[in-house]
């Protein structure tokens, strides 16, 4: 159950009631709308109120969003960087994880060269996670005896993995953006969703058996956004 409405400042908020949910959750969409989440027996009211008291934080995201563009010598994943310069054509090329961008007007590109760069980069991240959490979770894998079907990478804003009841295992390409002991710790957990589609004691129980510390890396992943 879905309900919209217009806010000063803000915009268009949608509170959204979904079963199952304990706690209230917001995000931004990529069109910079508010979207809030609310457990099924929470008021309207209730979430709309959430959102204008992150009225700072949405400005901010926001902000963040309108300047994700990657800069010149930015790293992408563990081993690629991008490069800029300024040439005739608009152009790409990469080749030994170096990513090089020509651009007319590289100290100030307009929306198409931003959106040209955001889309070299997102197919090298691509590459990058592939490339490096691909062993990595067929090494977790055999260590902790949770076989998967098989593994897919994609761009998610809301999560950092899923397992399907197929075991079927999706990870964020920007999850190799983070530190290993993190990606360690998502790639853990959707593997031991592989024995358990839920996030009962049993579950959290096997997560624990295969990374023991789990509960500091869980802590600090809050940290970050998958994004």
């Amino acid at each position: 159950m879905t309900k919209s409405y217009q806010v000063p400042q803000l915009g268009t908020v949608t509170i959204t009631k979904r079963r199952g949910a304990k706690t209230m959750r917001l995000r931004i969409t990529s069109k910079q709308a508010v979207s809030v989440t609310i457990p099924y027996w929470t008021p309207y009211q209730t979430g709309l109120l959430f959102a204008v008291s992150k009225a700072n934080w949405i400005e901010t995201h926001r902000q963040t969003m309108i300047d994700k563009t990657p800069a010149d010598g930015v790293t992408i994943g563990k081993n690629a960087y991008l490069r800029i310069t300024k040439g005739e054509t608009l152009s790409a090329s990469y080749k030994d994880d170096l990513l090089l961008i020509t651009l007319q007007n590289p100290e100030n590109p307009d929306e198409d060269e931003k959106m040209f760069i955001q889309k070299k980069v997102a197919t090298v991240l691509k590459k990058e996670a592939t490339t490096h959490l691909t062993p990595r979770i067929n090494e977790l894998s055999e260590s902790f005896a949770l076989p998967y079907a098989s593994l897919r990478f994609r761009s998610m804003k809301g999560r950092w993995g899923s397992c399907s009841n197929h075991k079927v295992i999706t990870l964020n390409t920007h999850l190799i953006n983070l530190p290993w002991p993190l990606i360690d710790y998502v790639i853990t957990h959707e593997l031991a969703h592989t024995k358990h589609l839920n996030h009962s004691k049993a579950f959290w129980e096997e997560v624990e058996r295969c990374l023991p510390t789990y509960r500091i890396a869980r802590k600090e992943l809050r940290d970050h956004h998958a994004a």
